[in-house]
């Protein structure tokens, strides 16, 4: 059956064999097409709106998280998630809705349309059937009387191809205007369960809402523009010449000298100079504090840094530091 389909149509191609036109069956095809192709590229659109309305609850929800895991429990970014948190339950039941009211609905018209366009396909196989048969009742009747042989059961034939065509055809016809016709009828209903369903989630968000200006109300207004009080670069302890001179001012005045012995050394001065004495131990110490070399051949270091001590002799020790060799002052190293 294949074969003589395939056959009957390349034969319709190259002009050998006249092929049944259906104008009013060829519109309704195209008619069909392009309604299920608009009903396919809605129902992806609706079932976009959930997830849309969600998303931005759900990104709310954790940035009041974040803020809670900041401040701590009972604060108010708490208050405020518990809030988007029963907002979300409502996106959840709103799409629960939109699915149930429109989208299920929609996807019922596809199938139907579906099913009339794959009936359509089998309807262009009949019409092969019917004008191959035709073709073979017509070229025996063509013939002289006495060579029709088969003329009659070639006949029977093409009339029962051509009633198995025209009964599919005419259904057909009837159930795709049915098809469209129910298109037009059920979406502005669809539309309005869309518009219903948003409208009760819009109110039910906007009665969770009237729990927020008690919050807003029952936290102090802060200027957020108002300067970071922290100590300026110029002014902090990190610059070594404030901390000398904040040294320098606290000597001038009273010291508590229980709570210094507890403390960190203050920063020693700088010793004087002597005349390096070699000594052929090797040993390593730890700086106390930043030190930044002020003549030529002195070793800088950071508080922390391990120095390779080369020569001990009075304050001043000869070391090595990261490949650099240097003097620098013992009293700044433990």
């Amino acid at each position: 059956m294949f074969f003589k389909r395939s056959f009957q149509g390349v034969k319709e191609i190259v002009g050998v064999s006249k092929k049944t036109e259906d104008n009013e069956v060829n519109q309704l095809k195209i008619d069909l097409q392009n309604t299920i192709k608009k009903l396919k590229k809605a129902s992806s659109s609706y079932s976009k709106l959930p997830d849309a309305g969600r998303s931005s609850t759900v990104c709310h929800m954790q940035a009041m998280k974040d803020g809670k895991d900041l401040l701590g429990e009972g604060c108010c970014c708490q208050e405020c998630y518990s809030i988007f948190e029963e907002i979300d339950m409502k996106g959840h039941l709103y799409g629960m809705k939109i699915k149930e009211e429109v989208i299920e609905p929609i996807q019922r018209l596809v199938e139907a349309c579906t099913i009339m366009e794959k009936r359509t396909k089998t309807l262009g196989q009949r019409r092969l059937d019917m004008d191959a048969a035709h073709d073979k009742y017509e070229s025996i009747a063509k013939k002289a009387p006495e060579k029709q042989n088969g003329l009659a059961e070639a006949e029977t034939r093409y009339n029962e191809a051509k009633d198995n065509y025209d009964y599919l055809r005419n259904e057909i016809v009837t159930d795709i205007n049915k098809c469209i016709e129910q298109v037009k009828i059920q979406f502005p209903q669809i539309c309005v369960n869309c518009m219903k369903s948003y409208t009760d989630y819009i109110n039910e968000l906007n009665e969770i809402w009237t729990k927020v200006p008690s919050i807003i109300s029952s936290i102090p207004e802060v200027d957020l523009k108002q300067e970071i009080p922290i100590t300026p670069n110029e002014q902090s302890m990190i610059v070594l010449e404030n901390v000398r001179a904040k040294k320098n001012n606290d000597l001038g005045g009273f010291i508590n000298d229980d709570f210094t012995s507890q403390t960190k050394p203050t920063e020693p001065t700088t010793p004087v100079m002597t005349t390096p004495q070699p000594t052929n131990q090797f040993s390593t110490v730890t700086a106390l504090y930043d030190y930044t070399a002020v003549d030529a051949g002195e070793l800088s270091f950071k508080e922390g840094d391990v120095i390779t001590v080369l020569e001990k002799s009075g304050d001043w020790w000869s070391g090595e530091l990261n490949g650099v060799k240097g003097i620098f002052p013992s009293n700044y190293v433990n």
